[in-house]
């Protein structure tokens, strides 16, 4: 018996990577509170309006949904694995998968942002060809840039906060034998 597979078989296709990571000037854990719930993406990627969670309780096998402000088919997608600093992700259709993860960075204080995208080739649109890894490169980075600054404000906030922050001197020792005789 002889099978054929033809070329184009999904199962045989090479995915397209794109990736983008940004340095942040805040601490991976708030940077982490600020990026890391399965839809908190929406609050910091301006093209998406709102995230559902539709199944799941935030483990592997959790599926959100996310609507596009433009309008359009909704992006939905299944949490694959979870970290404590990252997560993994695929599309309910197709191959195309993804991983956000935030590490430390070179300096104490300071964190990298990372988004990884691997796109099924037989999903891009029609005679995209290298545009769209490219667009949506630049998408995920105007993304990134919007997670840096509320990040940054936050850990700006804190630190001004901190320097503010009221020393109480302990009150001195009751009877202690000043002036509390008559």
């Amino acid at each position: 018996m002889v099978m054929l597979l033809g070329a184009g078989s999904s199962a045989h296709a090479q995915l397209v990577p794109v990736e983008r990571s940004l340095a942040i000037d805040a601490d991976p854990d708030l940077v982490w509170q600020q990026a890391g719930g399965y839809c908190a993406m929406a609050r910091w990627d301006r093209e998406f309006k709102r995230c559902d969670v539709v199944l799941g309780s935030g483990g592997p096998g959790t599926v959100r949904r996310m609507v596009y402000k433009a309008g359009g088919l909704p992006a939905v997608d299944i949490l694959t694995d979870k970290g404590p600093y990252g997560y993994s992700y695929r599309k309910l259709s197709g191959h195309t998968r993804g991983r956000l993860q935030v590490r430390p960075g070179p300096d104490a204080g300071t964190a990298i942002v990372t988004w990884q995208v691997w796109l099924d080739p037989f999903a891009l649109p029609d005679g995209a060809g290298s545009e769209y890894p490219l667009a949506l490169g630049d998408s995920m980075l105007a993304a990134l840039g919007a997670l840096k600054t509320a990040a940054e404000a936050e850990a700006r906030e804190a630190a001004a906060d901190a320097r503010t922050a009221t020393v109480v001197s302990p009150l001195p020792p009751a009877g202690d034998g000043a002036g509390d005789r008559e």
